[in-house]
Parts: C-alpha cells; structure tokens; sequence
C-alpha cells in the first residue's frame, strides 16, 4: 500500500493524470476516500470495550469512529446481532427469545436527539460490571503523509479512482469524468466488502424469534 505522500506523486506523474497537487492537498482527499471505502466495505476491524454493563441500563453509548458492531460478547458468552425492531418487539413482550444460546440480542442505533451512536441490549442487565467486548467495524483515524491506508494492497487503485474523482470535479471542472471514476470506486468498494464477507463465518447457533402477538 502507498503512503499518502506516495498517492500524491502517484496523481501528479503523467501516468496518474498529471494533476498539479500537494501533498497536503492529496492527504485530505485520501482520507476523505479512505472513510468512504471503510464505511462502503466495512474492512477495517477494530476491538473495542464497550461495557461494563450497569444493572437496569439496556443503552451504551459508543465511539462515534464505530460504523457497525460486528461481533459482542457480555461477559464470556457470545450475542447475536438483530435488528433494532426486532429488540423493540422483544423488549415490548410481543416476541421472545427460543432455541437459544445465545440468550442475548444487541443492535446499534443512534440516539435520536443526540445523534450519539448506541448499543442496544436485550434483555436488560440485571448486574453491574459485566464486559462488553465488540468487534466493531471502525473508520480509520485521519493519516498523515507517511502513513499508508489500512487495506490490502489491490486496493491502491480503488483509492487513486476515488481521488481522481475528486480532482476531476474540483481542480479540472470535469464533472463527467469525475463520476466515471466515483463510479469505478463504488464498484471496487463494493467487492472488497464482498470480499470481507466471505471471509467471515458463522460459528454458534442463531437464535430464532417467535412473535406472540397479531
């Protein structure tokens, strides 16, 4: 993978289109691109402690670089992801869970006042101190011009096409060519979390839900 001050020169040589930019100017764009392909694929993996748990408390507030949480374990037993409808209707009483481990559920939401981003638990704790620990899909912290993006190194040209994108529209006034190589980046984007998702595997029983009410 290159670093930032390498995609710089990488857009100004000939081969790269011969844009007339800094590397400063590059490294905003790259993290701009950088951001746009974590959340697209959902590549860039992170451990994260979101707990403990607090008795009576069914909401946690996480890191606002948190894009998904992948995988939570409470304590030492392993939830399962659902939907934020599908807790709601659990918590109400009109579904419950059946044919479990795991007995627990969780979905992330964000608060509708605040726009703070949660984890959401079914059923409620009932202890203090318990340890939520999550794989969690995170955006990347911003990179400097020495640093190199935290994907595989086919994905160099999915992150040219996404700055390309942006020097076309800003510096070129091509509006045309620019959305050529957006959708280029779109495509690539979406394959590498295809990618990602083939990599992952189910290793525990999912939980089914039975409604109990019209």
């Amino acid at each position: 993978m290159l670093t930032v001050a390498e995609f710089a020169a990488q857009l100004r040589s000939s081969e790269g289109a011969a844009f007339d930019v800094t590397t400063p100017q590059v490294e905003v764009i790259v993290n701009r691109w950088v951001r746009r392909l974590a959340v697209a694929s959902l590549w860039v993996r992170d451990e994260r402690e979101l707990g403990p748990t607090v008795a009576g408390q069914d909401r946690y507030v996480i890191d606002p670089d948190i894009i998904e949480i992948h995988d939570l374990v409470v304590g030492a037993d392993l939830s399962e992801r659902q939907s934020v409808e599908t807790l709601f209707r659990l918590g109400a009483g009109s579904a419950f869970l059946v044919n479990g481990p795991p007995w627990t559920v969780y979905a992330d939401r964000a608060d509708a006042t605040t726009g703070a981003k949660l984890l959401m638990l079914y059923p409620i704790p009932d202890s203090d101190g318990v340890s939520l620990t999550a794989l969690c899909a995170v955006i990347p912290a911003t990179l400097g011009e020495n640093d190199t993006p935290p994907f595989p190194d086919d994905q160099i040209e999915t992150l040219l096409n996404g700055c390309k994108a942006t020097l076309y529209r800003e510096q070129d006034e091509n509006p045309d060519e620019g959305a050529t190589y957006e959708a280029l980046f779109a495509q690539e984007a979406e394959d590498l979390r295809r990618r990602r998702n083939g990599m992952l595997g189910g290793t525990f029983r999912i939980p089914s839900y039975r409604d109990i009410a019209p």
